[in-house]
């Protein structure tokens, strides 16, 4: 019988100078997402996958922000991030995500790939389908 193993994952929360790929591999690292992406080379990553906070606390459509819950009653969500503000003015909220994107394209090669699962979400009666953080992206499909 063999058994297989683990390689073993790091946490670490990060202010100092990253090396790639030495403090990238098998390691969970805390930090903010452009200030931890500007460490990583240009087309050196091949796949990204990636599902980012929602801003679910400035939203008017479920309940999150006012204590209801929405789908999210009885979640750890309904607390919010650890590490994270879910309540930022919408127009900051879309330029963090484009520049989030923006970077994620700056390190991944030409044959690269983003998974990028972003909800869409009614906000004060308009539905958000989310072409404002999207759009001028090299977009191929939509999983609805």
């Amino acid at each position: 019988m063999t058994t297989a193993t683990t390689p073993e994952i790091e946490i670490r929360q990060r202010k100092e100078m990253l090396s790639f790929p030495d403090d990238f591999i098998n390691k969970i690292v805390c930090g903010d997402v452009l200030e931890v992406m500007r460490h990583i080379p240009a087309g050196s990553i091949d796949v990204i996958i990636t599902s980012p906070p929602y801003n679910l606390k400035n939203s008017t459509g479920n309940g999150m922000k006012d204590g209801r819950g929405g789908k999210w009653a009885n979640a750890a969500l309904q607390r919010g991030y650890s590490h994270h503000d879910d309540c930022m003015p919408h127009d900051e909220y879309v330029k963090w995500q484009r520049d989030c994107l923006a970077e994620m394209m700056r390190i991944i090669p030409d044959d690269g790939a983003i998974f990028y699962n972003h909800k869409w979400r009614v906000q004060d009666g308009v539905l958000q389908d989310r072409q404002d953080i999207v759009s001028g992206f090299p977009l191929l499909y939509i999983i609805i």
